[in-house]
């Protein structure tokens, strides 16, 4: 992303220096543009754990023996998605002064699932396949029904982002024409932020003992999940330059925004762990049924105070069709710098606020990028 921000810069520059001073003013004019955006979200895709294996395997004679193990681990990610959207601006502009007002959203989803079940062990070589979430690699139960004799686990991880962006501005032109223009956009923006993400797994376990004058059969259905979202309302000032250059029936449009929002951060979070036992004792011909259901929960509910930079950058070209109606395309980049995102849940050791097991909060750099297909209006 920072190769294609350098990359519009450039192009940015090279259309303003390559651009003719032109003369004589303009009257007064609405214009209106509906851009229809394929946006792709870079910097919120989540590594949220691992696949691992574990393996073992003995070769050689009784006098020569070689043990190989190691652990294996093929990452779980959550990739955002692309989304098609909509941007809407429109304003009003005079011979040196105007107004206006630009918006659009973003939706992004990244999701992965899946079952793993570890190797039935062999006379030479034996395996243990479980998930790692949480900073923590969970060694799946016994189960005995597996030809394993560990309990396959199955995991899912979800990750959510939407974004919506308006700015309102008012507008100098430092140079108007016929030709050219450029001008310098002042004013805020403001920007509404959610971002949801979950990940969790279950594993059964299944095991028969021998009791006295009988048996117990012990069947757990084990659940671990969390659940975690950040939502912002930002508002801050806003500064951009703004420029167009037409030849003809063709118009190139460029803009540099930045702005600085500041807000409040609201998150919240829940992780729960849910044993759900179920334990039937056979003796003498006799049934007892013992039922236990373990729910450990630890929550999350904080406010955070937020500033979060912005730089937008957008590129685009235009054929007039008619007189006042317009057709082209463009690319678009607007990233956020230090955005809070949802929390993370941690188990960095054993499952205890001593050793560090508790909810961390995020920041990441995120941009939004893509291409768009426009129409403009202008009366």
């Amino acid at each position: 992303m920072t190769r294609v921000r350098v990359g519009l810069l450039c192009a940015l520059v090279a259309a303003s220096a390559g651009s003719a001073h032109a003369q004589g003013a303009q009257g007064e004019s609405w214009y209106v543009a509906v851009d229809y955006l394929n946006v792709s979200t870079r910097g919120n895709d989540v590594h949220v754990g691992d696949v691992f294996t574990e393996h073992q395997t003995v070769s050689g004679t009784v006098s020569q023996t070689r043990l190989d193990y190691g652990v294996t681990f093929d990452p779980i990610v959550t990739k955002m998605s692309t989304d098609h959207s909509v941007m809407l601006s429109g304003g009003i502009r005079g011979p040196r002064w105007g107004f206006g007002i630009r918006g659009w959203r973003a939706v992004a989803d990244g999701d992965a699932t899946g079952s793993r079940s570890t190797t039935a062990p062999t006379a030479t070589s034996q395996f243990v396949t479980g998930i790692r979430l949480w900073d923590n690699s969970i060694i799946p139960v016994t189960d005995q029904q597996d030809p394993s004799g560990i309990s396959p686990v199955t995991f899912h991880a979800d990750n959510r982002l939407e974004h919506l962006q308006v700015e309102v501005f008012g507008e100098r032109r430092w140079t108007a024409g016929e030709n050219f223009n450029l001008a310098a956009r002042f004013g805020f923006a403001r920007a509404r932020t959610e971002n949801t993400r979950s990940e969790g797994q279950t594993q059964h376990a299944f095991i028969v003992d021998t009791v006295a004058g009988g048996t117990s059969t012990l069947n757990n259905n084990i659940t671990i999940d969390s659940e975690s979202e950040t939502k912002m309302n930002l508002t801050g000032p806003m500064l951009a330059i703004a420029g167009d250059t037409t030849f003809k029936r063709v118009r190139l449009d460029w803009l540099v925004s930045h702005a600085v929002l500041f807000g409040t951060a609201e998150t919240t979070g829940t992780w729960t762990d849910i044993d759900n036992i179920n334990e039937v004792t056979v003796t003498g011909g006799a049934q007892t049924v013992t039922t236990t259901v373990l729910d450990g929960v630890l929550p999350r509910e904080q406010d955070e105070r937020a500033v979060v930079p912005t730089l937008d950058l957008q590129l685009k070209a235009s054929v007039r069709v008619v007189k006042g109606v317009s057709i082209g395309g463009g690319v678009f980049s607007s990233t956020s710098f230090g955005q809070p995102v949802a929390p993370t849940f941690v188990v960095p050791d054993d499952w205890t606020d001593v050793q560090g097991t508790g909810w961390r909060s995020q920041k990441r750099d995120i941009t939004y990028a893509g291409w768009s297909i426009f129409a403009g209006f202008g009366f």
